[in-house]
């Protein structure tokens, strides 16, 4: 009987951890770090055990100008622009509609003097433009010969995420989504070179300036003759719709524009196009099973 209540109770600990939803740790947030608009679920638990009041100034290098600039530190005992209250450290979410107005360095405030550095707030930004790997040329909104290969630059000011405590690449909230044509399927994945197929899924965006298929391993530099593979039997000829995302911490769906559509330009960039047209024999083998088409359209 104790052997059958041991292995019950093994089972039901085995079951509890498996049914368990595992959280991204981009959410976990260091003293200083920067923070964007319409991240919620941000666990500041690491240096904040309870509701805490912070503060914001408008001008704390004391230059006389409203909205002034960061990044200098105000006399403790002065008196601050705003202050707001954390109420739940394990779960802070900021909120655009009280925080699109404060950007910058948030303090801890005891009531009369201010402490260190919670958090830097700052508008999300990301963009998106394409380029010939082949030509070593811009493309964006441009037409291409089929056969050339083609890579994507995502430009934010998100990159920071990657400092955070316990990041890894599967965290990654950037992505780049194409599809053929307005009604298009969206693709997930692209023929490369060498017949590797390339995500465009959970992109690892480092760096402000970051290309898909970077030259070796530095992906501030485009590849040369590398990136997608226009040229292969599974690439339609066609303008191709192409824009990136962050939705970091949920931001897509939590900080929208004014008509309550996603944020171009804050959370998604604006559309991008490129059109490839058809050359003669300038096609390679696919790098997919025949039939499953990885482009918009119906398998036959």
């Amino acid at each position: 009987m104790t052997k059958i209540i041991s292995f019950l109770l093994v089972a039901i600990v085995i079951l509890a951890i498996v049914s368990s939803p595992v959280y991204a740790v981009v959410n976990k947030i260091s003293p200083g770090d920067k923070v964007f608009l319409g991240e919620s679920g941000l666990d500041l638990t690491g240096f904040i055990d309870g509701p805490v009041m912070i503060a914001w100034y408008h001008d704390p290098c004391n230059y006389g100008i409203i909205g002034g600039y960061r990044g200098c530190v105000p006399p403790e005992d002065e008196t601050p622009t705003i202050i707001k209250k954390i109420e739940d450290p394990a779960d802070f979410f900021v909120k655009p509609i009280d925080f699109v107005w404060f950007p910058g360095e948030w303090y801890l405030w005891d009531g009369e003097k201010h402490g260190d550095v919670v958090f830097i707030i700052e508008e999300p930004s990301i963009s998106i433009n394409i380029w010939d790997s082949t030509k070593q040329r811009d493309i964006t909104n441009k037409a291409i010969p089929q056969g050339n290969y083609v890579d994507f630059l995502i430009e934010t000011n998100m990159d920071s995420v990657t400092k955070r405590e316990g990041y890894n690449e599967e965290d990654a909230p950037f992505s780049i989504f194409i599809k053929l044509g307005k009604d298009g399927d969206i693709i997930s994945e692209l023929p490369g070179k060498d017949n590797a197929m390339i995500s465009l899924l959970q992109l690892p965006v480092d760096k402000n300036k970051w290309y898909w298929v970077g030259l070796d391993e530095d992906h501030t530099k485009a590849a040369k003759g590398d990136g997608w593979n226009t040229g292969d039997l599974s690439v339609l000829p066609g303008e191709y719709w192409v824009w990136a995302e962050s939705n970091l911490n949920g931001m897509i769906d939590n900080y929208l524009a004014p008509d309550g559509s996603t944020w171009t330009s804050k959370t998604q960039s604006s559309v991008k196009k490129i059109k490839i047209t058809e050359e003669p024999g300038t096609v390679s083998k696919p790098t997919h099973t025949v039939g499953k088409p990885i482009y918009g359209g119906q398998t036959d």
